[in-house]
C-alpha cells in the first residue's frame, strides 16, 4: 500500500563492481571433462532462456566473463555463442561435437568405449538444484546422464577442498583491483593443492603467465589489459557453464529521502541520501 500510495519508493540502483563469476564448474582432473569438446558440447546445453524466465522473472543477466560486470571483462557487449543460439541449434552443435570425439548414442545412452557419459553435480543451495534439475532434462535429450548431490555446508566445503567432484556449482569472486590471488584461482600450481581456488584444475602456461603478470602491472590501462586477456583466454578453455548475475541493487525507501543521480561504482552510499528539512 505505502507504494501504490507513492509514500514509499521502491528501486534498482545498477552498479559496476564485480559480481560473483558463478557457474557449473567442471573437473578437468578427471575424464570426461578432461576433454575439452565435452566441456563445450555441455556448455551449449544450458537452458539460459528458461532457467531466466522461469527462476529469475527475466531479471538476471547470463555471465560472459570471469569477471563480470566490470571493466576487466573481455566482452560486455555480446553473448557468447553458447547463450546466443536457441537450444534447438546448440543442441545439434552439442552433438556435432561429441560425435567428433567419438561419443555415440547406444540404446539411448551417450557412449564412449564401452563408457557412458555419465557425471555428479554437486550443489551446496537447495536453489540451485532447480537449475541442476533443468540442465539434467536437457541433458537426458542427447543421452547424457548426470545425477545431482546437493550436501549440507561443511561436507560441500570438504569435498570442494580436496576437489572430489565431477562437476561442481560454485564460484569466484574478484575486486576491480586484482592481484596475486589470480595465480590462486588459474594457476597449475595451485590446481594441486588442497583447498586453493583453482576448482577446474586449470593449468595452461599462456594463463600461468598472465596471471602472475597482474600483480605486476604498472598502471590501471595495463591491468585492464591484462585482465582482459585472461579473461579471454579462461573463456577459451570452457571450464565452467556461466550462470546469471543481477548487477542491481534494490532499495525501498520514503518518497521523501532523495539521493545522488550517479551512483559510485561499488554501489550506493547511503550515507550520501539526504531529506529537505
Amino acid at each position: 500500500p505505502a507504494i501504490e500510495n507513492n509514500s514509499v519508493v521502491k528501486t534498482a540502483l545498477p552498479h559496476q563492481r564485480p559480481e560473483k563469476a558463478r557457474g557449473f564448474i567442471f573437473n578437468t582432473r578427471r575424464p570426461p571433462f578432461d576433454d575439452i569438446a565435452v566441456r563445450q558440447a555441455l556448455s551449449l546445453l544450458f537452458n539460459y532462456d528458461w532457467v531466466n524466465k522461469n527462476l529469475y522473472h527475466g531479471l538476471y543477466t547470463p555471465i560472459q566473463s570471469y569477471f563480470p560486470n566490470s571493466e576487466l571483462a573481455y566482452d560486455t557487449h555480446h553473448l557468447s555463442p553458447d547463450q546466443a543460439l536457441d537450444l534447438r541449434t546448440r543442441m545439434r552443435e552439442a552433438s556435432a561435437l561429441l560425435k567428433k570425439s567419438g561419443w555415440a548414442i547406444q540404446n539411448g545412452v551417450q557412449t564412449k568405449n564401452g563408457l557412458p557419459l555419465s557425471f555428479e553435480i554437486l550443489i551446496n543451495a537447495p536453489e540451485e538444484e532447480k537449475i541442476a534439475l533443468n540442465f539434467k532434462k536437457t541433458l537426458e535429450r542427447l543421452g547424457i546422464q548426470a545425477r545431482i548431490r546437493v550436501m549440507d555446508t561443511a561436507a560441500f566445503l570438504g569435498r570442494l577442498n580436496v576437489y572430489d567432484y565431477d562437476m561442481v556449482s560454485y564460484y569466484w569472486q574478484s575486486s576491480l583491483s586484482p592481484g596475486t590471488e589470480q595465480i590462486l584461482y588459474w594457476g597449475c600450481a595451485a590446481a594441486n593443492e588442497p583447498s586453493r581456488w583453482n576448482y577446474p584444475g586449470i593449468c595452461d602456461p599462456e594463463i600461468d603467465a598472465l596471471a602472475e603478470s597482474v600483480p605486476r602491472t604498472k598502471d590501471r590501462e595495463s591491468l585492464i589489459k591484462t585482465m582482459r586477456e585472461l579473461d579471454h583466454k579462461l573463456q577459451e578453455g570452457h571450464y565452467m557453464i556461466p550462470l546469471f548475475y543481477n548487477g542491481q541493487d534494490y532499495f525501498s525507501y520514503s518518497a521523501a529521502i532523495k539521493h545522488p543521480e550517479n551512483t559510485p561504482i561499488y554501489g550506493a552510499v547511503i550515507e550520501t541520501w539526504w531529506m529537505d528539512q
